[in-house]
């Protein structure tokens, strides 16, 4: 049974733990919000009790095969990217897989960055992006093809 971890406990991660009531080999087995009341509230309607306010701490604790990485792309006060730090973060906990909700990537420096930790990863391990933005003239731009 793969074992499951949600960060970000706000609207789009609902359907992602729907989603797992037809998943017949894994299970959420944790969630992780700096939003405590989000976090308990959250964990009340699917019935999780694993709760963690720190992703290092849930990751260390839970070892998850698949990381759901639900938060907006940017910090809501700083407008700081937050998808490469996170993904970043898991891979140095060594999570086999993210399932990262879009946009993945909000400028051709976070593309980048995401290219140079995909390379960085072990075999087996799996950073994929979603196909929505290949056309977009920052993604063609990074990839050389303007």
């Amino acid at each position: 049974m793969f074992k499951s971890a949600i960060l970000g406990c706000r609207g789009r991660a609902r359907g992602h733990a729907r989603a797992y009531e037809h998943v017949k080999r894994g299970k959420i087995a944790a969630i992780c919000d700096l939003n405590e009341e989000l976090l308990n509230s959250f964990g009340e309607e699917f019935g999780i009790q694993k709760r963690y306010t720190d992703i290092h701490e849930m990751l260390d604790k839970e070892r998850p095969d698949l990381l759901h990485i639900v938060t907006a792309p940017l910090m809501r006060d700083t407008l700081e990217p937050l998808r490469y730090p996170l993904l970043d973060i898991a891979s140095e906990h060594e999570v086999p897989g993210a399932i990262v909700e879009k946009p993945v990537a909000v400028k051709a420096e976070d593309w980048r960055d995401l290219l140079a930790l995909s390379k960085r990863q072990p075999d087996g391990a799996c950073l994929e992006y979603p196909d929505e933005r290949r056309s977009a003239p920052d993604a063609r731009e990074h990839r050389g093809d303007s």
